[in-house]
């Protein structure tokens, strides 16, 4: 409850020193099981808004096959492509649950990440158009072992339903193998409108724990 308050009283000091028109929350997240920050959210006005899982895929034995359709293809983008696909992610993501506007999704916050590598990025092209995309990194962990992340997964919503996140998946799977990776892992939104849990448990990832995001609205700030 301490923690909490100290929280809620600086995000309240951070609202003053960036003002906007937009809809404002104080939010957190829960992870299954975490019973003490649960009742304290609850307690201080926060309601349930979404649901989240992490999937793990733990080994990478017996891929999904790559399949396409008809008149597309699937190749990492080359530099100058970089802003097209960032382009179409924003896009892709602009319908998500989230309130998010075009101005949160900047391109140098991508491929300025110091785990970003453009060779484990898998794009699906109609063209010199990017459709579908996956971002894939690489974690050494603690133990000596290799984990990939498909840290995102998007369709640019005119060339949905035709399994071209499937084939991406299938080919970032296959390219994190060849990098030493021995389990993959992502997360979801299980309420996503676009099947999204269904499509990774049909790429063998299972959920691996569960969170649950509160929120409130702001409260009004005074300067």
């Amino acid at each position: 409850e301490a923690m909490l308050a100290w929280s809620e009283g600086r995000c309240s000091e951070l609202a003053r020193e960036h003002p906007t028109n937009r809809r404002s929350h104080l939010a957190n997240y829960v992870f299954k099981g975490d019973t003490s920050l649960e009742a304290a959210l609850l307690a201080g006005g926060y309601e349930a808004v979404r649901w989240d899982a992490e999937m793990l895929r733990p080994d990478m034995d017996d891929l999904p096959v790559v399949v396409l359709p008809e008149g597309y293809t699937l190749r990492a983008p080359e530099p100058e492509e970089l802003p097209a696909v960032h382009a179409m992610a924003v896009k892709a993501f602009a319908e998500h649950w989230g309130e998010y506007e075009a101005s949160d999704f900047v391109l140098e916050e991508w491929i300025e990440d110091p785990r970003f590598r453009r060779e484990l990025v898998v794009v699906a092209w109609r063209g010199d158009e990017p459709a579908s995309a996956v971002t894939n990194m690489v974690e050494h962990l603690p133990d000596g072992s290799i984990r990939g992340l498909l840290d995102a997964v998007c369709t640019h919503p005119g060339h949905r339903r035709q399994g071209l996140a499937r084939a991406a998946i299938a080919w970032s799977l296959a390219l994190l193998r060849a990098e030493g990776a021995g389990s993959a892992y992502l997360g979801v939104d299980t309420d996503n409108h676009n099947r999204a849990l269904a499509l990774y448990e049909s790429c063998g990832f299972r959920r691996a724990s569960t969170s649950i995001t509160y929120r409130k609205p702001m409260p009004a700030t005074k300067d």
